[in-house]
Order: C-alpha cells, then sequence, then structure tokens
C-alpha cells in the first residue's frame, strides 16, 4: 500500500493539492516568449474511489452517496499535500 493510499477513506471529505501538465494556449510560439509552467491546482470533494495509483474525487454527491457528479481521478504522484479536514496537513 502507498502512502497516500493509506490516507483515503472512502466518503471523506477531502482538499488535495496537486500538479497538473499544462499546454501553449496559441497554435505557434515563438521558443523565446515560451515559459515553463506547472500549475498547481486544488480540488475538494469526497473520497469516490481509491486504487494502487490514484484517488477519485467528487465534489457532487446524491445524499445516499451512490451517484456522484464531476468526478476527478488524481494520481498519486501528483498530490502535494493533502488536508483532510482535521485542521493538519500533510506535506509531501
Amino acid at each position: 500500500m502507498k502512502k497516500w493510499q493509506k490516507k483515503f477513506r472512502l466518503n471523506e471529505l477531502v482538499r488535495i493539492e496537486w500538479v497538473d501538465s499544462s499546454r501553449e494556449l496559441n497554435a505557434w510560439v515563438f521558443k523565446d516568449d515560451f515559459e515553463l509552467a506547472v500549475p498547481c491546482v486544488v480540488s475538494v470533494g469526497y473520497v469516490w474511489a481509491v486504487d494502487e495509483q490514484s484517488v477519485a474525487v467528487a465534489p457532487h454527491v446524491s445524499s445516499d452517496r451512490e451517484q456522484a457528479c464531476g468526478v476527478m481521478t488524481i494520481p498519486f504522484c501528483a498530490i502535494k499535500i493533502v488536508g483532510l479536514f482535521t485542521g493538519q496537513y500533510e506535506r509531501r
């Protein structure tokens, strides 16, 4: 079991900071004008699913927790900070 996998329990409300990929919005860009950017993203929601590689977070769930909308799957390798809404955050 991986470090982050142990942190998540189904239906728990979490806040996850993670890094994402990005791309240039323009079709063509001059090399001198290009800047590298690795965006940091914050996702908040209920733990919907967990496996060996990732966690899925749902910001919107039905009252019976049988349906969700907007589920985001985040790979563990991208996670930087996890907040379990206990008031404490853990940095990697």
